[in-house]
């Protein structure tokens, strides 16, 4: 049990020292101005313009803001404001104390001015766009083409799935042949109909087929039959005067 919870341990000090590696490796500090710092630029905003123009902000990076306190300060607004140097909405609280780091955490365009005296009219003022981090971000649904659904065919009929089953009507049962077979009966077609179908269980009187009395002799149709002769016959004898008496009577 100990050795699991220290494995369990191990793999998610290895998990977190890769997220700080790959933050850290994600992560820019980008010093505004460089060394011109966060001041009343002497061209004008074209300074702070064309610096931002070469560097590429992405969400997790920092910007650095180099001032003195009490002599600059720094404040989020919105487009609308930026542009006319309006700080009474401020995104988030104005930043009296230099350097004053701000940690970009959302992508789009940011804007911030210095909302001491004409400062901002003067050209201390900064926008720029931030991009998301490509390691961060998840892909847009775009990037994920819709899958395609592919119609599975209906499968084909094969000659034994269009064979009929037989109905039960039309089955005889195989001991009632077996019981025609062995007993040398003469065979017989026998015509089932299906409008009524047989008992479920057979029996042999029910199988056995009534022969016709044609198929009980075996004689030809054509053959004369057999007499039987009489017994010879035998006269009584009589007295010889009795008998010529009845023939010449």
């Amino acid at each position: 049990m100990m050795a699991r919870f220290m494995c369990m341990v191990g793999v998610m000090i290895v998990v977190a020292a890769t997220l700080t590696v790959n933050f850290a490796a994600a992560q820019t500090v980008h010093v505004v101005g460089d060394s011109l710092g966060w001041t009343v630029p002497p061209n004008g905003a074209a300074a702070y313009t064309s610096w931002a123009s070469n560097k590429q902000f992405m969400v997790g990076d920092i910007l650095v803001f180099n001032f003195a306190t009490n002599e600059h300060d720094v404040v989020e607004l919105s487009k609308e404001s930026f542009d006319a140097c309006n700080y009474s909405n401020p995104i988030g609280s104005i930043i009296t104390t230099g350097p004053a780091n701000i940690t970009l955490n959302a992508t789009g365009n940011h804007y911030y001015i210095c909302t001491i005296g004409r400062h901002c009219t003067s050209g201390q003022k900064l926008a720029i766009t931030v991009s998301a981090n490509p390691g961060s971000n998840p892909p847009s649904a775009s990037q994920h083409p819709h899958p395609t659904t592919i119609a599975t065919p209906s499968p084909t009929a094969t000659p034994d799935d269009r064979t009929p089953t037989p109905s039960p009507s039309l089955m005889t049962d195989p001991s009632c042949c077996n019981s025609n077979s062995n007993s040398g009966s003469p065979t017989t077609n026998s015509h089932y109909t299906t409008s009524r179908a047989p008992s479920p269980t057979a029996t042999p009187d029910d199988c056995a087929p009534t022969p016709s009395p044609s198929l009980m002799t075996d004689a030809p149709p054509d053959a004369t039959p057999t007499q039987t002769p009489a017994a010879p016959f035998q006269q009584p004898l009589n007295h010889p005067k009795d008998t010529f008496s009845d023939c010449y009577s």
